[in-house]
């Protein structure tokens, strides 16, 4: 319908050219109808008809019936009307006439009411093509979901229900219980960290079942003797001498350290161990402890050596406590070291802090053993056996003292033929 108003928009523009307005079509509504039905130019003044061309019998053009009034409306440029239809129940197309690229008028066409019906069938019929096309393409997708979903929940089940069947099995106490590690992502992590906590459960379980097998030892020792030597007494074995009682004293106090040592040890364990923090200077406590041990080094025959700073080197820490800590590192030395022999302590300052370092000569162990000497209970019996005393919780609680104060303590060989022990505190 919108095509074929272009001869009939010619026309009326060709109409406008040759009249200059719309005067004549709006008081003649024949010639306007006459000219929407042919879309012919050629109309003369009002009541002239122009001859065919070329002498041509030109056809009678049907008479409008009111009851079928013309399908086209003229609007002129303001868009007042002029002629044709008054209104369209329809949609229509509205066309603008122009003349030397200004608008005259407009032609209103009505939309062919069965072209739009077709429209609309086409368009039905490719919407529901393009509807069965796009749940097609669902029902695809949601098959393929599905499918790797189930794939996916497998792949990461599986692990997850290894995982969970071994936590349960260690809850129960087997701490053997491993998992293996089946990728490199966050899941595979969580496996590595799972198979550390068991390994690590393990390891504090024998640490634990070696604890009081040790302490149940260490203390059955001193008990038995006293047991001896009590029994003796009162059978009349053994006279009750002040050698007697000095030997029952002796052990006495040996199972009174052991006890005071262990005690010691769980107030540590449990962040319980009282300190006192203060401003001290740590060069007069080591001169201090030097002088304590002077007699017993010397019925060893053993000679001390010391390199200390001349001026005093202020720390903060707990004098008691570093107290106890180089007591239990000198005697450890005083103790296993053969005689004739020596004992060397230095001090130096570093840029964090300070560093006392103390050595002595021959016996030595093993680097693996020197790894462990602070552990507790731990001795390396080669050299430093139960007959020359001591439980090995000396060195374990001396590695506590120095944790609560921020520093680090280690054993090396030393140059003299024995071990060194290096502690390490902030300034």
């Amino acid at each position: 319908a919108i095509d074929a108003a272009d001869p009939i928009a010619s026309a009326l523009i060709a109409h406008y050219q040759t009249h200059g307005n719309w005067r004549l079509l709006a008081s003649d509504g024949r010639l306007f109808s006459d000219l929407a039905r042919t879309g012919d130019p050629r109309e003369g003044p009002p009541g002239h008809r122009p001859p065919p061309r070329g002498g041509e019998k030109r056809p009678k053009k049907p008479r409008q019936s009111p009851k079928d009034p013309p399908r086209l409306t003229l609007l002129d440029a303001n868009g007042e009307y002029v002629n044709g239809a008054p209104s369209h129940p329809g949609p229509v197309f509205r066309r603008v006439l122009k003349l030397d690229n200004q608008a005259i008028g407009f032609l209103v066409v009505p939309t062919d009411r069965r072209l739009a019906e077709l429209g609309e069938g086409v368009e039905k019929r490719f919407v529901e093509d393009q509807a069965q096309s796009l749940y097609a393409i669902a029902g695809v997708a949601l098959m393929v979901t599905v499918i790797m979903a189930l794939l996916l929940a497998r792949q990461f089940t599986a692990p997850i229900n290894q995982l969970a069947g071994a936590t349960k099995a260690v809850s129960q106490g087997d701490y053997a219980k491993r998992v293996s590690v089946s990728s490199g992502d966050e899941l595979g992590q969580l496996q590595s960290n799972f198979n550390l906590m068991a390994n690590k459960l393990e390891q504090s379980r024998e640490a634990r079942r070696q604890w009081v097998a040790d302490i149940s030892h260490e203390l059955r020792t001193p008990l038995a003797i006293l047991s001896g030597e009590v029994h003796a007494l009162l059978d009349g074995v053994r006279k009750p001498d002040e050698k007697r009682l000095q030997s029952l004293v002796c052990e006495i106090d040996r199972l009174t350290d052991l006890v005071q040592d262990l005690h010691e040890l769980s107030l540590a364990d449990l962040g319980s161990l009282s300190y006192r923090f203060e401003t001290m200077d740590i060069v007069k406590l080591v001169q201090e402890s030097l002088t304590g041990i002077e007699a017993t080094a010397q019925a060893k025959e053993l000679q001390i050596t010391a390199n200390l700073p001349k001026r005093p080197i202020h720390i903060d820490g707990d004098y008691g406590r570093l107290r106890q800590l180089l007591a239990n590192l000198l005697h450890n030395s005083l103790r296993y070291t053969h005689s004739p022999g020596q004992l060397a302590c230095n001090v130096t300052e570093y840029e964090e802090g300070i560093a006392l370092r103390i050595e002595d000569t021959a016996p030595s162990v093993d680097q693996a053993e020197l790894d462990r000497m602070f552990e507790r209970l731990y001795r390396a019996e080669a050299s430093r056996s139960r007959a020359t005393g001591g439980a090995g919780l000396g060195l374990a609680i001396a590695s506590e003292i120095v944790k609560a104060h921020q520093g680090t303590i280690k054993a090396s060989q030393s140059s003299l033929g024995g071990i060194a022990v290096e502690v390490r505190l902030p300034t």
